[in-house]
């Protein structure tokens, strides 16, 4: 996008399926800001609890909705 940051939907499923292998959504990095500029956050499952992480703080998301999956720039899956 030559500098300019996508702004396309996209749905993300917390389970996808390669080569008759099942991965689970984990992880993700998520981008907030201009294409030049901004801020990143992560979001991380651990003991089927989502957590956001940005800088020193970290927060318990109660329900998986509540993450900050519009901006994701990475996800990460595991079998």
């Amino acid at each position: 996008n030559y500098g300019r940051k996508a702004k396309t939907t996209m749905n993300i499923d917390n389970t996808i399926k390669i080569n008759d292998k099942k991965y689970t959504l984990y992880a993700s990095v998520c981008h907030h800001g201009r294409a030049d500029n901004g801020h990143y956050t992560a979001s991380v499952k651990s003991d089927n609890i989502w957590y956001i992480i940005d800088d020193e703080t970290v927060h318990e998301v109660k329900e998986q909705q509540n993450l900050h999956l519009k901006n994701a720039y990475t996800l990460f899956y595991k079998v």
